[in-house]
């Protein structure tokens, strides 16, 4: 297990979040679920805040294991993913 650290904090916290598509739809099949992947990739080189560990999609919907930092709150860190990969 590994602890991250910060000026004044020492945390160790994994988030699980599930992005669905609208209406469900099946669009990650093929080269859109890789490219979706590679985008939520890139937030963690912009936002060093937000680790992502894992990233698997299913066709209507992708799983994203992440873990942030407490002094962002896990609403703000949801939206850059949502504003980042859409």
């Amino acid at each position: 297990m590994k602890y991250n650290r910060q000026g004044h904090a020492v945390f160790y916290n994994r988030y699980h979040l599930v992005i669905s598509t609208k209406y469900r739809r099946k669009i990650f099949k093929g080269g859109m679920a890789e490219y979706l992947k590679l985008k939520i990739r890139e937030v963690q080189r912009h936002h060093p805040d937000i680790v992502i560990h894992e990233v698997n999609t299913d066709q209507a919907h992708a799983h994203i294991l992440l873990s942030i930092a407490p002094k962002l709150a896990i609403a703000h860190a949801v939206t850059i993913l949502n504003a980042n990969s859409s």
